[in-house]
């Protein structure tokens, strides 16, 4: 009879090898396989869902065609332009004639420097207002149909015995 002579005769190489394989089945393929599962149950999620939709379309399409999607009146978007980083003393003036147009007093209208340090492009001003309600809210429809006015910050409304004061923070775009 042939005596058995093993293949590997060291036992430490046999370890190693045992225990690289089932490293790489732990480290490997086991997340792997999790991960698999994982997309499998989103793409299961997924199908159902556009079968939902598919089934639903048609009901879409008659509830759209009897929609009637006219255009709804409401503030137009201006465009977005720059004011010229140059003219900035001008700003006070700017703001002073749209509130002597809309009849009300400007008490302030201060553009905010810091708000330019290094290469900003916008700039904060501060704005106060003195009179009626309706005049102020005609002041806010011209503001916004300033080009260069990027957003709106804070209104406050201040009551006092004749008139109502407004402080407005606006951002201006600047180039």
């Amino acid at each position: 009879m042939v005596e058995y002579k093993p293949i590997i005769r060291n036992k430490r190489y046999v370890g190693a090898l045992i225990l690289t394989i089932t490293s790489m089945i732990l480290f490997v393929l086991v997340p792997d396989y999790l991960k698999n599962r994982k997309l499998d149950a989103k793409v299961k999620t997924l199908t159902q869902t556009q079968d939902i939709q598919i089934k639903l379309r048609p009901l879409y399409d008659q509830i759209s065609l009897k929609a009637d999607f006219e255009k709804l009146p409401g503030l137009s978007v201006p465009k977005k332009g720059w004011f010229n980083r140059s003219e900035i003393r001008n700003i006070p003036r700017i703001f002073k004639y749209l509130a002597q147009k809309n009849k009300l007093k400007c008490l302030q209208s201060r553009p905010d420097v810091d708000t330019l340090i290094g290469n900003s492009k916008i700039m904060l001003i501060s704005i106060v207002l003195k009179g009626e309600f309706e005049r102020f809210r005609d002041f806010l429809f011209d503001i916004t149909d300033l080009d260069y006015l990027d957003s709106m910050e804070e209104i406050k409304f201040v009551s006092e015995q004749t008139d109502k004061k407004y402080t407005l923070k606006i951002w201006i775009a600047i180039n």
